[in-house]
Order: structure tokens, then C-alpha cells, then sequence
């Protein structure tokens, strides 16, 4: 769907203002871990409802830390029929190095290092999203990339927001 053309002296309706000038967006209040396990996981807040046929800018900060060593892996699930890609920045678990630039889909899995409980990490993520006809979530999933008993932990204030660009 293109951007709306509006007239001077329009008056706007309160959805035009709603969908075309302010972004979807969620703020993580409180933290979330996960010990032991491999199993991909919904978090808790961080997802969007999103509409059919609209294209987004999404931008996310995703906050977290785990054992030094450990590591995460993330990925996001979306509506049926959707696409698009995003690239990140973040801390390669395989080799601890800076890792971005690349194109990920919304649905591939990656994996970042952790440098200890007391040390936060963070991954960054700026991409489009293109919903075909079907509305649904755009949803962040993560979990240990490898199993340890120490926690690893999405923290509060990691966030997401889309705005809506077609």
C-alpha cells in the first residue's frame, strides 16, 4: 500500500496518524533467561503486531548477557507470506569477534557471544519487513546457542520499533 497523499486543509483521522506517523514500538520491562537450554523461545515483550500488505523499517536493541563464553541465538518468527531482510551488528559467538554488514531473512538463526553476567552485550538490527497479505507478529525468539547452567539473559529496556514506510 503507497503513503497516502494528503491535501492542505485535510483534516487527518486519528488512524492515518496512527499508522503513518508514529512507529509500532516496545520497550522490554523486565528481564528474561533462560538456563540450561537450546530451545528457541518467544521473549516475553518484545514483539509487534503488524498489518497485511505494508512495509516496515524495523530498527531493535536487543540487550543481554550470559557466561562469559556463553552465547545466544536469535531469530525472529513473522506472518505468513512475509519477507524482507535486516542486517545486524553484534558479537560473533563463533569467534568473539565485531560481526555486521551482513543480510540476514527475518527467519535465520545467529548466534552472538556473551562476555560474562556483568559485562552486557548488545546486538543491533535495522532491516525492512514486507507484509504480504496476512497481519500477524513480528516476533523476537532466542535462547543458549550452546547448553549452560549459567543464565543467559535478555535485559530490560531492549526494544523495537517498526515504522510503517509503504
Amino acid at each position: 500500500m503507497p503513503i497516502p497523499t494528503w491535501v492542505a486543509g485535510q483534516v487527518l483521522s486519528a488512524s492515518d496518524v496512527n499508522v503513518w506517523f508514529l512507529p509500532l514500538n516496545v520497550i522490554k520491562p523486565s528481564s528474561q533467561a533462560v538456563t540450561s537450554s537450546t530451545t528457541l523461545v518467544n521473549d516475553t515483550a518484545l514483539v509487534l503486531a503488524v498489518a497485511a500488505n505494508s512495509t516496515y523499517l524495523v530498527h531493535g536493541v536487543i540487550e543481554y548477557n550470559g557466561a562469559n563464553g556463553g552465547d545466544i541465538k536469535w531469530t525472529f518468527t513473522i506472518p505468513a507470506g512475509a519477507s524482507g531482510f535486516f542486517g545486524a551488528t553484534y558479537t560473533a559467538a563463533t569467534s568473539g569477534n565485531f560481526a555486521g554488514g551482513a543480510a540476514f531473512a527475518w527467519t535465520d538463526t545467529t548466534p552472538s557471544q556473551g562476555n560474562g553476567t556483568g559485562t552486557p552485550m548488545d546486538i543491533r538490527i535495522t532491516g525492512i519487513l514486507v507484509i504480504a497479505g496476512t497481519a500477524g507478529n513480528l516476533q523476537f525468539r532466542w535462547a543458549q546457542n550452546t547448553s549452560n547452567a549459567t543464565a543467559t539473559t535478555v535485559m530490560p529496556n531492549s526494544a523495537l520499533l517498526a515504522y510503517r514506510i509503504a
